[in-house]
């Protein structure tokens, strides 16, 4: 069908990059000046889409597809599309020719009211030298964006989204990063501490949301975004970014103890159990620790009825060649405890022991402590060396950075050192008497116990479980503490330093 003739039409396409600009790059001087050179062109303009605060580094923009979608309902009557210039357009070679060759398609020209290019040879190489030029521009001013960004990191300044807890800092701010609510402050400051109790982070997530906890945005807080939120070192004063590890000019919201505390606790896995229990029933509380006499395979336990009642047993369902009533094989089990229970010098032994061992530890935190503290003393002062150095231009940059990631690396790890150290602190004193008290009487334990407490404590003594049997427990292996005949003297003459950085983990 032939375009008609009887008017020429146009339509014209005006745009700005960012919200600030609606104002300071003057849209309407953009639509006059298209409209002076539609009216000189000898076009009537059909429809004006202006594009407010969109990038043109993509073509996904609002006005521009509401554009596309008018031109493939009307492009009959239409001759041509007016831009300001090439950069209104598009910013991307590749974008500026797929959108040209798409108003070329529907029999359209483009033209710029600013930019003077013809439909000859050479015109489509200035239109081309245009668009690669607009392309070039958009390249460095990212680059010089990118290089602001990395040189107010390397000044301490945060340059993103204030993360939870903080707001961005105004202009005539200090500080990059401010204080946020009260509230939210505290909400943060709690979650480091619960995981650093021990809470699992799904329970410490679940607190925090019941006593108002939110994402910046104010949606539900996330298990990802939670943990993400412990793992930002923001919340220590520290800055992770362009393979660097700055101290912001903020005030931090958690010590460095707790976070360094914090962080091997947010990807446990759970721990590997030696004993297994098929069921977990109170009317039998030696399932999956006692075992077989005969093939050595864990017994299993159930009800009979009979003579009007029920009678339990535990048997073997491997080899069937064992069967116990479930009276006797406790109350076997209670007396085997009993013959394991520590007399008053082996506990006193114990007692010493855990006493020396505590000192020990005490005194080697303390030593350890301070020779971590030195050391990051020192290696801060080596990197304000570097900065000093950097600053004067005597060392290339390149070796200033390798040389000042090198001391930051050091410096986190030891930082993690300091609280590890921290957390290895034997302190515990009250517990451990508790525990004394139990390896005195083990049979009046279990049999007060519940039955948690009971599979604890058997899978404790028992770790590779026990022979059923009469006489006693025999050869099966049992918890060191409880071999009395290994413990006076020994005990506390093994009492020695750990060497080099290792948390004290001593078994008694």
């Amino acid at each position: 069908m032939a375009r008609s003739t009887e008017q020429n039409r146009a339509i014209i396409y005006t745009r700005v990059s960012s919200k600030r600009q609606v104002d300071t790059y003057s849209l309407e001087n953009q639509e006059r000046t298209c409209l002076e050179y539609a009216a000189r062109s000898g076009y009537v303009v059909d429809k004006v889409f202006t594009e407010r605060g969109e990038s043109a580094k993509t073509t996904e923009r609002s006005e521009l597809q509401n554009m596309l979608r008018y031109i493939e309902s009307n492009h009959r009557r239409l001759e041509a599309v007016i831009i300001y210039k090439v950069d209104r357009w598009a910013r991307d070679t590749f974008d500026y020719g797929s959108l040209r060759r798409d108003v070329k398609h529907h029999g359209m020209v483009l033209l710029s009211a600013t930019e003077n290019f013809q439909d000859t040879p050479d015109g489509h190489l200035q239109e081309n030298n245009l668009a690669a030029v607009a392309q070039y521009d958009n390249e460095l001013r990212a680059l010089r964006s990118k290089g602001g960004m990395v040189a107010a990191v390397a000044a301490g300044q945060y340059v993103w989204r204030a993360p939870m807890g903080y707001l961005n800092g105004g202009p005539k701010s200090r500080q990059s990063l401010v204080l946020g609510d009260a509230e939210t402050i505290s909400l943060v400051r709690k979650s480091f501490d619960l995981i650093d109790s021990g809470l699992k982070i799904s329970k410490a997530l679940e607190q925090v949301r019941r006593e108002g906890l939110k994402s910046r945005d104010g949606h539900v807080l996330s298990l990802n975004t939670f943990r993400t939120m412990l793992m930002n070192k923001v919340y220590i004063g520290y800055i992770v970014a362009f393979e660097m590890t700055v101290r912001g000019d903020f005030d931090p919201i958690v010590t460095e103890d707790v976070f360094y505390r914090v962080q091997p606790k947010l990807h446990r896995k759970p721990k590997n159990t030696q004993v297994h229990y098929l069921r977990d029933n109170p009317e039998f509380p030696l399932r999956g620790v006692e075992k077989c006499p005969v093939c050595g395979h864990t017994l299993t336990a159930s009800e009979s009825k009979g003579n009007g009642g029920k009678y339990g047993y535990y048997s073997c369902s491997n080899c069937g060649k064992s069967r116990f009533r479930k009276e006797i094989l406790e109350n076997w089990f209670v007396q085997g405890l009993r013959a394991l229970n520590l007399d008053k010098q082996a506990v006193n032994a114990l007692s010493a022991a855990v006493d020396a061992n505590l000192e020990e530890n005490r005194k080697w935190v303390r030593t350890e402590t301070t020779r971590i503290n030195n050391k990051i003393t020192s290696l801060r002062e080596e990197k304000d060396a570097i900065i000093q150095k950097s600053i004067n231009g005597t060392l290339p940059d390149d070796v200033v950075k390798a040389w000042f990631d090198r001391t930051s690396g050091e410096e986190e790890g030891l930082k993690g050192q300091l609280a590890l150290t921290a957390t290895s602190t034997l302190d515990t004193p009250d517990v451990l008497k508790r525990g004394l008290e139990i390896l005195e009487h083990l049979d009046l334990f279990w049999e007060k116990s519940n039955l948690g407490t009971r599979q604890q404590l058997q899978g404790f003594v028992f770790p590779q479980g026990v022979t059923a049997r009469k006489s006693g427990f025999g050869t099966d292996p049992i918890a060191l503490c409880l071999r009395s005949e290994e413990l006076p003297s020994p005990v506390i003459t093994s009492v020695v330093g750990p060497p080099g950085f290792e948390p004290r983990t001593k078994w008694l």
